[in-house]
């Protein structure tokens, strides 16, 4: 018979040194398994409010406009766009009065494909402009880390603009191994997984509740663990790109730990077989009394 082991976990009881998005739960009595047997996890339940905001320092606000002359050395402008909520219009405003600051281009919003315009409206030779998003990449609708050279007839997003930000949140499990489950989420080439559960955010409203609810404590993203003896695990709470939420809300989260025996399962295998031998048994020998 499988053990279950529920543990609910709140995260304003964390460490005073942890943050909200990151900290370590000990267990104050360990879950053992023997060589025949394994644990499982599920994430039953999450819950917390969405009290922050699209746009969120360290995260996803950084940019740069970089000014390659000739026979100079660059010119780079950190730049950043303060942290709060926009729709096209005031990001539009914000960002214009942001990059005045190096005097090298304009940016209009194209309403019919949802994209910005970025123009170079010094038109003077010698120099480029760029524009490199570090973390901001969203809300440009532009890739991270590349830099995009800004002529004077004008340089369109690459993708469509999302106010939204991040779309994802992902909960993630440390302290122990996972066995099956791999991602390419962080990477090119697939990885084992720490993901419990992904839970789409860019349609909820700014305090409005995060939840998921597995009612019916389903086993289809059960995740089988490497570990014989958990004395503790990680909880963190990360983006797409992998980032630590640095702004969260406490939240309410319910793991179900399960220990299974490989001698019940072989057993279980074992009476499921021979339960198909008496099936195909009876059928060959009701196949052999109606050709008589």
């Amino acid at each position: 018979m499988t053990e279950k082991y529920n543990i609910i976990v709140s995260s304003k009881n964390r460490d005073i040194n942890e943050s909200i998005s990151n900290f370590t739960i000990k267990l104050e009595k360990p879950l053992v398994a023997t060589e025949d047997e394994y644990f499982t996890v599920n994430m039953i339940q999450f819950n917390a409010i969405k009290a922050f905001y699209a746009v969120q320092h360290n995260l996803n606000s950084d940019f740069q406009i970089i000014i390659k002359y000739d026979t100079e050395p660059d010119e780079v402008y950190e730049l950043f766009i303060p942290q709060g909520n926009y729709d096209v219009y005031t990001l539009q405003s914000t960002l214009a009065d942001k990059i005045v600051v190096s005097g090298s281009m304009s940016i209009e919003y194209d309403e019919v494909l949802n994209k910005f315009l970025f123009k170079d409206v010094l038109q003077q030779e010698g120099y480029s402009v760029y524009l490199k998003c570090i973390n901001s990449g969203v809300f440009f609708g532009m890739e991270n880390g590349v830099e995009t050279l800004i002529t004077s007839d004008g340089v369109y997003s690459s993708k469509f603009i999302n106010v939204s930000g991040y779309e994802n949140m992902i909960i993630n499990i440390g302290g122990v191994e996972i066995e099956n489950s791999v991602t390419n989420i962080h990477n090119k080439t697939f990885q084992h997984s720490k993901i419990l559960g992904i839970i789409p955010v860019n349609h909820i409203v700014p305090m409005d509740s995060i939840t998921y609810d597995n009612i019916d404590g389903g086993i289809n993203f059960n995740y089988k663990i490497h570990n014989k003896m958990i004395e503790y695990f990680n909880l963190s709470i990360t983006n797409e790109d992998g980032i630590v939420f640095p702004q969260m809300s406490d939240y309410l989260i319910t793991l179900q730990f399960s220990k299974h025996s490989v001698h019940n399962e072989l057993k279980s295998m074992n009476r499921k077989l021979e339960d198909i031998a008496i099936f195909m048994t009876a059928l060959m020998q009701k196949a052999g009394f109606d050709d008589e």
